[in-house]
């Protein structure tokens, strides 16, 4: 190394306090917050950071959308942080988080008051599988899908056997209509993940896994809508809780009513992983 390259080196060392730098865990935890409340379509946001009221138990993950939609914690999940990162833990054996079935879950992408071109569907969050593998075929990240009573709306689950995320529609809520994209992209235990899935109507089902870099997409016959079921949803869950238990932290979740491009994801997923040391 030259002298000149050893004196910039030094430079930026005794500059750092004042100027930024992009991966900085302080900096993203400070704006973490304002970043995903600025989510076009936000409807929801858990950043599992904030619990409901004093004397409540168990606690509650509150919502800091604006909509004050808080979660139900049974089992319940167990809050904690992982250096500067908020999470909430769940078993894997009767662990979840559940939100009763109302009108801002119900998202379609035929919504008339949203312009044409950004109808559709973005949800997802920061998560960490646990040591131990899913048990059973398959156990959900993010779920309003029920699969014994013909309410399948949208879904998010690993695959056991391979450790894969899954995402997957349903147009009229059964199992006939349904569109299925694998991610090629597989999950490393005990390490945080940036899990997206995202919906365009009649063009795109994409699951996004640390970035669009890491993009999987189906684009044939994609469904026009989802369909509008009365199934709760569940994060660490499915069936309305009775299975498909995962054992996973999870931090930073959103669902916005809206397409969120790649470059909204990936500003997301590049301004927020300095936090889970990503």
């Amino acid at each position: 190394m030259s002298a000149i390259q050893k004196r910039n080196a030094e430079l930026v060392d005794i500059l750092r306090p004042d100027f930024q730098a992009r991966y900085e865990p302080n900096f993203a935890m400070g704006n973490a917050v304002a970043l995903f409340q600025s989510i076009p379509g936000l409807r929801y946001f858990w950043p599992m950071s904030t619990m409901h009221g004093a004397g409540i138990a168990p606690s509650y993950p509150e919502d800091l959308s604006g909509g004050g939609r808080d979660l139900t914690n049974i089992g319940p999940c167990l809050f904690g942080y992982d250096d500067l990162a908020p999470y909430v833990l769940a078993d894997g054996i009767n662990d979840y988080l559940t939100r009763a079935d109302e009108i801002g879950l119900d998202v379609t992408g035929t919504e008339g008051y949203v312009q044409p071109a950004y109808r559709g569907l973005t949800y997802g969050g920061w998560f960490k599988i646990a040591d131990a593998l899913p048990i059973g075929f398959f156990s959900a990240i993010m779920s309003k899908y029920d699969t014994t009573i013909n309410q399948k709306s949208y879904q998010m689950y690993i695959n056991a056997a391979t450790s894969v995320v899954t995402g997957r529609i349903s147009r009229d809520g059964t199992g006939g209509t349904v569109n299925t994209i694998v991610s090629t992209y597989t999950l490393t235990q005990n390490q945080w993940h940036f899990i997206i899935m995202r919906f365009d109507p009649s063009t795109e089902l994409a699951i996004m896994v640390d970035g669009s870099q890491n993009k999987d997409s189906l684009v044939a016959g994609v469904q026009a809508s989802i369909f509008n079921s009365t199934t709760q949803l569940d994060i660490f869950a499915y069936n309305n809780g009775t299975a498909g238990y995962l054992n996973a932290y999870g931090s930073l979740c959103f669902i916005s009513g809206m397409f969120l491009s790649d470059s909204i994801i990936d500003v997301l997923y590049q301004q927020t992983r300095a936090l889970f040391g990503v």
